[in-house]
């Protein structure tokens, strides 16, 4: 694999920035929503008051929404727990595009189409993706051989 001046390989590069990338629209999607916290909320849920989804269920998602995105985008930001993460915001943004379904709101499905792909590219690729912090993250701590980066 060609190494850049810094050590860094162009794909560890690009799948770092999509993961970063993903990490920086969930933190701030959800930041955005607390200081209108339940003003969000409520909208959301009257939002899907005439769709046949239940209400209590998408009353407990609205609040429960911004804590999962500001959590998922730190920690797909720093690395930490990287494969638990990528999947738990493609699944994330799974559930959004499916509520964006049910809207009918085409121009938000095809965006969230594009962050599931973004995450699993972010999957298929997570060998490359080497620019993490360590924490939990085995294939981040070991190369391919097998050996710890300090040869522990």
């Amino acid at each position: 694999m060609k190494m850049s001046r810094c050590g860094c390989s162009p794909q560890s590069c690009a799948v770092a920035l999509i993961r970063c990338a993903l990490g920086m629209i969930l933190l701030f999607f959800g930041i955005s929503k607390f200081p209108a916290y339940i003003e969000v909320v409520n909208g959301m849920v009257s939002k899907f008051e005439s769709t046949w989804l239940p209400q209590f269920l998408v009353a407990i998602f609205a609040y429960v929404l911004p804590f999962v995105e500001v959590i998922l985008g730190i920690l797909l930001l720093t690395g930490i727990c990287r494969t638990a993460c990528v999947c738990a915001a493609g699944i994330l943004f799974i559930l959004l595009t499916f509520g964006q379904v049910v809207l009918h709101n085409a121009d938000v499905v095809a965006n969230n189409a594009l962050y599931v792909f973004m995450a699993a590219v972010v999957l298929y690729l997570e060998e490359d993706d080497t620019c993490v912090l360590p924490l939990g993250n085995s294939a981040a701590a070991t190369d391919k051989s097998g050996s710890t980066p300090r040869g522990e």
